[in-house]
């Protein structure tokens, strides 16, 4: 259903998580009625809010607030995401959803969701458990298995682009393999991306997801070639089954990659990506369903 588009402010914000400070982009509707929001949580590495601002921008075109701010220890935010956890960038998304409840005012509190892409596929169902605070999730591009196990496709993805051999294909993995286990030898406590690496890459978020109460949209690119999208969905779909969880949506885009967007060739001859249309009308249908689900829920005195 096409909503109209909506005047939006903008403005930039900071606000405690723990001990460190985040700094941020906070989209608003001008609208009549109190609006749902919607923090954005990275993915991998020096993410910043750059990542998601396109499209932060569009959901809150359609009424929607969001949220979007810079990991920890990349753009103005404090501290370094190399020390900490997935539990720890959990805690990151609950600030923005603290924040949201308490500093904009023009927001319903009772409608807050998270939107996670890539990594953050692993924390928001993660800082989903650990709050009820938070109403409903949205993942993108989620890997349904460990960090380790979505590596090893990942690498075998980029390995067999480069060569034809499946002998070299089957050495390489093998060398790969070796590394992360290699890594399985160092101590949770080691300095910097190392250390990150080894309190993240044998994370299984099953536990999460299998804990999980709050309504999930679960978004794949059927292209991505950074987690396998079919065997994730499987597995999360099965978790969700099995606990009996009354309101999932999986979508798949069939020409998507792993941003849920697809290599475009200009008129200059450069390839350029894109999103993928749909996307963002999806998330944001999805989120107006979850509202109006609830309002429907509301006895009436």
């Amino acid at each position: 259903m096409a909503r109209n588009a909506c005047v939006i402010t903008q403005q930039e914000v900071t606000y405690p998580s723990g001990n460190i400070t985040l700094g941020g982009t906070l989209f608003t509707p001008e609208a009549a009625q109190p609006c749902p929001g919607l923090v954005f949580v990275h993915g991998s590495g020096d993410e910043t809010r750059d990542g998601w601002r396109e499209r932060a921008e569009a959901i809150a075109r359609q009424g929607i607030a969001t949220l979007i701010y810079d990991k920890r220890g990349t753009g103005i935010s404090t501290g370094n995401w190399r020390d900490g956890s997935y539990q720890v960038l959990a805690e990151d998304a609950l600030a923005g959803v603290h924040f949201l409840k308490a500093c904009c005012p023009t927001l319903d509190p009772q409608r807050i969701g998270l939107c996670g892409c890539s990594e953050g596929g692993w924390v928001v169902p993660l800082a989903a458990t650990h709050s009820s605070e938070v109403d409903f999730i949205v993942v993108v591009s989620a890997a349904g298995m460990t960090p380790t196990i979505q590596e090893y496709y990942h690498r075998e993805m980029l390995i067999r682009k480069r060569y034809s051999s499946k002998v070299v294909v089957d050495l390489s993995m093998v060398g790969v393999k070796g590394i992360y286990n290699f890594i399985r030898l160092f101590p949770k406590s080691a300095p910097g991306v190392l250390g990150f690496w080894r309190r993240t890459l044998f994370f299984n978020p099953m536990p999460a997801w299998r804990s999980l109460q709050q309504p999930v949209l679960a978004l794949w690119g059927e292209q991505d070639k950074v987690i396998p999208p079919h065997q994730s969905a499987l597995l999360i779909e099965q978790v969700l089954r099995e606990t009996g969880h009354p309101d999932y949506t999986i979508r798949f885009f069939p020409e998507a990659d792993h941003g849920i967007g697809t290599l475009r060739e200009t008129a200059d001859g450069q390839q350029r990506w894109e999103p993928v249309p749909g996307f963002v009308e999806t998330i944001v249908e999805w989120v107006w369903k979850q509202v109006r689900q609830e309002a429907q829920a509301v006895p009436t005195s």
